[in-house]
């Protein structure tokens, strides 16, 4: 599609014309008098030199030493800097493969004097780059292409010359190792060719050369909103007389407006291919018309307006919605991407007062700061995650303007119960509040959470690790932040300012029987920060990178003695060994029925002897709930005489069965390549719960004898 043999062997007569021998292997006889000397410049008759000791005389259209060869085919200029540097092209030499000068992938790329019509920033790893669109003054067929990944920003009607290196990245035509140069700003840019929305939408090669053009429909309407994308989502896209997929790359308020039937004067574009799809890309509310002449925008409301449904403007799930004169009350830390997100209230507060905004679009907030007063335009939406049975009313930003400078609005006081409440806490989400002396309840788990009297939830999405973990009965004499919702109410905290320590309580130090059997007299209960001091590891689990993910651990030998250690990818200890003695702090929980320590705080005391395997004899054990005393122990099955009979051969999760399906073996950490019929003699490993069944986890060769 983009390229071809042909082009190919086009591109290299020319290259070959154009630079002469510069890089090839051999040297030219290019003497004129029959004798066996090349002509490094001097020696082909003509008397002069044609080389770099000579400056012009590569690139004057001159056989100036009389062997023939004109200027870049002569072997004296192979390392003059006129046949060293890229030829100058064009945007049409760049996407026409019928161009003589047509590169191919991989090959320098230059081409000057062009317009920048489009710039999208992406961030990733907290790094922005920009992608831009380039156009030819002329425009026409081919007249476009993108520049991928550029470091500094530039802007719609700069004039540009650039340098790169021609790719095609799944069927769409980019330059990359780019640099743009700015010759000048400010030039129009060049007027959009007005096309048919179906000859956009159809793979052809008519299409194919408006491929990163700017282009314009007119006179259609909306024929299927919303166009779900590939991975089952809805990424903004519409569909348009003629089958014409219409994107939302550039972030336009029409994508929370998209209703079926809606007719457009006209719309204008970026033709851009991505996921096997011809998409026209406005890159603005400007760039969509209505049939009125209008176009789409936000409608400028409050917070209050929008957190309660039952006002009169309520704007309604996905509308663009512009704030002015809020105040910025809160901001998170970068993310992973960069993203600076935060939240805004109305200066007045109170309830429906507050709402969190997504950065969506990265914008720059470094000159922002909590307490300043700013306009702000984006789609309101009820976000849910994946699983979760509510939302949090947020906005995706488009725009934010700083106006002015301010004081963050004192939190309300309210209770834990109130805000842990669904039917009371809603009308306080997004808004700055704070609760009194309080205690934590459930420690700190992976996710940052825990939880404090009344059952309110405190969260470190604002905070990190800043947060710091907490442990049952830690004590606060004060908490504030923004209310928030993910699975169930949050208090996030801004800074440590919202934090107020009171009596720090440790956890509570058990034994690995109290923790597995309920019966217990001291048995914590699920979510109780414990300590448990001096057990053995008896297994280690590896994670793929090659460090631990989890290991196992006993307190002697019996029922109960033995559980599971979950480690987060924060709290990695690095390397553990079997044998090795451990006293381990964190919270008790069930995973999928599966009891487990998500660990807080791991010390290596010393080394102990693991103890020995409880004896087994009927694999029978494990059925039901007659497995669960054995659950995280390190056990040997052994029937005397009568061998255990392996079922089949390891299914999909390599797991395998002995007798009838009795016990199941698994290879979490080591993989036995078992057959059907074959007979096994003693299968040692540690008990654990998956898939709603108890199993043998076996840890190296040795636990298995035939």
């Amino acid at each position: 599609m983009r390229g071809s043999i042909l082009s190919s062997l086009v591109l290299s007569a020319f290259l070959l014309t154009l630079v002469g021998s510069a890089g090839c292997p051999f040297v030219r006889d290019n003497d004129t008098d029959g004798g066996s000397t090349t002509d490094g410049g001097g020696d082909g008759g003509g008397g002069t030199i044609e080389g770099p000791s000579a400056p012009g005389s590569c690139d004057d259209g001159l056989d100036n030493d009389g062997d023939t060869f004109f200027d870049c085919d002569d072997i004296g200029c192979a390392d003059d800097t006129a046949c060293t540097a890229p030829p100058t092209l064009t945007i049409y030499d760049v996407r026409d493969p019928s161009s003589n000068f047509y590169p191919g992938i991989g090959d320098p790329v230059a081409v000057d004097g062009v317009i920048v019509t489009a710039v999208d920033a992406r961030t990733r790893s907290g790094v922005t780059f920009y992608d831009v669109w380039v156009q030819e003054k002329a425009g026409g067929p081919f007249s476009g292409v993108m520049l991928f990944g550029l470091d500094t920003p530039l802007a719609r009607g700069d004039e540009v010359n650039f340098r790169g290196t021609m790719d095609v990245y799944f069927d769409l035509t980019e330059i990359t190792d780019c640099t743009a140069t700015v010759v000048a700003s400010g030039q129009p840019i060049p007027a959009p060719e007005v096309l048919d929305a179906s000859v956009l939408a159809t793979a052809s090669a008519e299409s194919e050369q408006w491929e990163s053009v700017l282009v314009e429909v007119r006179g259609v309407s909306v024929t299927e909103t919303p166009v779900l994308g590939t991975d089952g989502n809805d990424h903004g896209d519409f569909r348009v007389t003629g089958d014409l997929l219409v994107g939302n790359l550039f972030y336009h308020d029409y994508t929370g407006m998209r209703t079926q039937g809606d007719s457009f004067q006209s719309l204008v574009g970026i033709m851009n291919f991505s996921y096997d799809e011809r998409r026209l890309q406005p890159r603005d509310n400007d760039d969509i018309t209505f049939t009125d002449g209008t176009h789409p925008g936000p409608v400028t409301l409050t917070i209050y307006d929008i957190q309660n449904p039952n006002s009169a403007n309520y704007p309604g799930d996905g509308a663009a919605v512009g704030l002015s004169g809020v105040v910025v009350s809160g901001k998170s830390a970068p993310d992973a991407n960069g993203r600076v997100n935060f939240v805004v209230q109305e200066v007045a507060g109170g309830p429906n007062s507050g709402i969190y905004v997504y950065n969506r679009a990265n914008a720059d907030m470094s000159a922002i700061a909590v307490g300043d007063l700013v306009d702000l335009s984006g789609n309101y939406t009820e976000f849910a995650f994946n699983g979760d049975t509510d939302t949090v009313s947020e906005i995706t930003l488009n725009t934010i303007t700083k106006t002015g400078t301010g004081t963050a609005p004192t939190p309300e006081v309210l209770t834990a119960a109130e805000l842990a409440n669904a039917a009371t806490a809603e009308r306080w989400e997004g808004v700055l509040v704070e609760i009194g002396a309080t205690t934590c309840t459930v420690a700190s788990n992976q996710y940052g959470e825990f939880q404090v009297t009344g059952g309110l939830k405190v969260d470190d999405m604002f905070m990190g690790s800043d947060l710091g973990p907490h442990s049952v009965g830690d004590t606060f004499d004060r908490l504030a932040g923004f209310l928030h919702y993910a699975f169930g109410y949050a208090l996030v905290p801004r800074d440590a300012n919202d934090i107020t320590i009171g009596t720090v309580v440790g956890p509570t130090v058990l034994p690995i029987t109290s923790i597995q059997d309920t019966t217990a007299v001291d048995f914590p209960g699920e979510n109780a920060y414990v300590r448990v001091v001096d057990a053995v590891v008896t297994a280690v689990v590896p994670r793929n990178s090659g460090g631990v993910y989890g290991f196992y651990i006993q307190q002697g030998t019996g029922a109960y003695t033995g559980i599971y250690v979950y480690v987060p990818a924060a709290q990695d200890p690095g390397s553990l060994n079997v044998g090795d003695q451990v006293t381990v702090e964190g919270t008790y929980t069930e995973y999928n029925g599966m009891s487990e320590l998500t660990v807080s705080s791991l010390t290596v005391t010393g080394t102990a002897a693991v103890p020995a395997p409880e004896a087994i004899t009927d694999p029978g054990t494990f059925l039901g709930n007659t497995g669960e005393p054995w659950e995280g122990v390190l056990v040997t099955v052994d029937k005397g005489a009568s061998k255990m009979v392996v079922d089949a051969a390891p299914d999909t999760y390599n797991e395998w069965t002995v007798d009838s399906g009795v016990m199941a073996v698994d290879d979490s950490m080591y993989f036995y390549q078992a057959t059907a019929g074959e007979q096994i003699q003693t299968i040692t490993g540690v008990v654990d719960w998956a898939f709603s069944h108890y199993r043998i986890q076996p840890r190296q060769a040795s636990d298995i004898t035939p």
